[in-house]
């Protein structure tokens, strides 16, 4: 047997070793506490672990926050189909590569402001700002299925 597999078995038979006598500390503690004691002890367990819970789901929130405040050029496509859906003539409607604004404002709702060249009732082609608010309801954040139509104001 090679020098190095011998302190690789002896290492591995300390650790064992070791991690049984923690387990037979901790069994003959336990087996010390009072009922009051053992009582005191699982609710303490059970606090500590319901602040733990709740801290992760805080974390967890606090992380999809931040993804989703990441998504302002997601929501800029969304709000310019949108507007597309409320003008006479978008295929002939012209977006600029990125829109005046786009905010996210918490709970997945954006607002993005904008303008689209196209052409009014009459025909004549203009400049229209718009103003969409959506929400980001999840799934895919490049799927038109994934927002949701708060408001739209087209002028």
């Amino acid at each position: 047997m090679k020098k190095w597999m011998k302190y690789l078995l002896i290492g591995t038979g300390v650790s064992i070793a070791a991690v049984a006598v923690m387990v037979v500390i901790a069994l003959a503690y336990e087996a010390s506490l009072t009922p009051e004691e053992r009582e005191q002890a699982r609710i303490a367990n059970a606090k500590r672990d319901s602040v733990a819970k709740v801290e992760k789901v805080r974390q967890d929130s606090i992380e999809a926050e931040k993804r989703m405040a990441s998504f302002d050029t997601e929501a800029y496509i969304a709000a310019k189909d949108y507007v597309l859906s409320r003008i006479k003539f978008p295929k002939e409607a012209d977006f600029p590569l990125t829109p005046e604004s786009s905010t996210h404002v918490g709970n997945g709702v954006y607002i993005v402001r904008g303008t689209v060249e196209a052409k009014n009732a009459f025909g004549v082609v203009s400049d229209h700002p718009w103003v969409v608010s959506l929400k980001y309801t999840g799934g895919s954040e490049y799927s038109a299925s994934s927002w949701t139509l708060v408001t739209i104001a087209i002028e």
